[in-house]
């Protein structure tokens, strides 16, 4: 693993501030997939922005016909929300080991794009995906909201450089 500044962000517009300063930075959510590579030395960004304080990011809110997850719920906490849609519930209840479920995020997955995830799919079915809209953060203190076609690309989306996606 290469050195880098890890930084925690206690708001949306911290992130936003830590990630333009950065010179080649990016987030973590849950770390399932960023801390292997990592690892293995396959990334070398400046600075790691971790998400997991952002309480905006964070809870299940279930409106009349919708239900809105935030970025940071983990696999775990989807599994056990009376909420959320039973197959999203049983995707989520399958993902790895009791490790990686209270860990790894549902926004995480879904930011990744990779096609061997559980999430993608399931969402794709239940209608929650392509295109749907979500916030990025990009340049100084700024969020906008966009359309996202997932699946473009192997573990891309159209997601353009420079914006970190959180769903």
């Amino acid at each position: 693993m290469y050195n880098f500044n890890f930084q925690s962000a206690s708001s949306l517009d911290d992130a936003a501030a830590k990630l333009a300063a950065a010179e080649d930075g990016t987030v973590i959510a849950g770390g399932q997939t960023l801390l292997p590579v990592l690892k293995q030395r396959l990334a070398n960004p400046s600075d790691v922005v971790d998400l997991s304080g952002i309480a905006d990011l964070k809870g299940i809110k279930a409106g009349a016909d919708s239900v809105t997850i935030g970025a940071m719920v983990t696999h775990a906490e989807v599994a056990g929300s009376s909420d959320v849609p039973a197959a999203l519930r049983a995707v989520a209840e399958g993902i790895g080991d009791p490790q990686v479920r209270n860990r790894g995020t549902l926004g995480g997955s879904v930011a990744n794009n990779d096609p061997a995830a559980d999430y993608p799919a399931a969402l794709l079915g239940l209608g929650a995906l392509g295109p749907f809209t979500c916030w990025a953060l990009f340049g100084p203190f700024k969020k906008v909201y966009l359309k996202i076609n997932m699946f473009e690309c192997f573990l891309e989306n159209t997601r353009t450089s420079g914006r970190k996606l959180a769903f």
